[in-house]
């Protein structure tokens, strides 16, 4: 059983919503500094935003497939705590991707080095293939009929 679109509707609202907030803002700031930009790959700045971006890409990962394996081992879910515990899951997902991406782009705005838009791009590949998908969903919750 998947879920309903309705369900899916406000989970797909919050990923557009913080994909496209740091699109916005790797765009705006890219336009803010782009005549003033070196590109050095020695600069501390480009060194943390890459351990910070590349961190978060792989602790989200794990933490999320970690989470679904648990799930998939509970057998008796109704669809709407199953559908809660997913959301959660994304969000958490999401946010760490997102979180680490704007310190990279703030990084790059302190530093003005283009280098540094390389792991912030990452990061913004990485959020924007990490979207809610119907199919994750039915793949490791097993629904049971709720009694109402």
């Amino acid at each position: 059983m998947s879920p309903h679109k309705e369900e899916m509707k406000p989970l797909r609202t919050i990923y557009l919503a913080l994909t496209s907030g740091v699109a916005m803002i790797f765009a705006i700031m890219v336009f803010l500094i782009k005549d003033e930009m070196h590109s050095d790959g020695k600069s501390v700045y480009f060194i943390a935003a890459c351990c910070v971006v590349l961190s978060a890409i792989f602790i989200s990962n794990k933490l999320f497939k970690a989470g679904l394996s648990k799930a998939a081992q509970n057998v008796s879910w109704k669809e709407l705590d199953a559908f809660e515990d997913y959301r959660t899951k994304k969000i958490m997902q999401w946010t760490l991707i997102e979180g680490s991406t704007l310190v990279s782009l703030i990084l790059m705005f302190l530093d003005e080095n283009f280098l540094i838009a390389a792991p912030a791009f990452a990061g913004l590949v990485m959020l924007i293939f990490s979207h809610a998908r119907e199919e994750e969903f039915n793949d490791h919750y097993h629904i049971s009929e709720s009694l109402d």
